[in-house]
């Protein structure tokens, strides 16, 4: 996974190479939206009652998406990185008491 540091570098590169996928991802969901809208519009008599079931549905499917991708983020922000891994298990094998060092 590609980290961005703010840090370093120009913060609008940064915001702009994190924003673009997103972006292209909520386009392209979009684009899908808007070609099954078409798609059902041309249906013949289940149409209108098929264009209403997706209006209505839209919301709640949206709601879902945000509330899933608010707990996917939040849970991987709170599971630990590579590095702090590497360090609780050197911290645990430095405080670790030695049997040659009790004695």
């Amino acid at each position: 996974m590609d980290r961005h540091d703010f840090a370093d570098g120009s913060v609008a590169r940064h915001i702009v190479a994190l924003a673009l996928p997103m972006t292209a991802g909520q386009l392209v969901q979009m684009t899908y939206s808007l070609v099954d809208r078409i798609y059902i519009g041309h249906l013949d008599e289940a149409a209108s009652a098929a264009l209403t079931g997706l209006g209505l549905t839209f919301p709640f499917v949206f709601i879902v998406m945000a509330v899933t991708q608010l707990f996917g983020t939040g849970a991987l922000r709170s599971l630990p990185s590579r590095e702090d891994v590497m360090i609780r298990r050197q911290r645990r094998v430095i405080l670790i008491p030695q049997p040659a060092a009790l004695s």
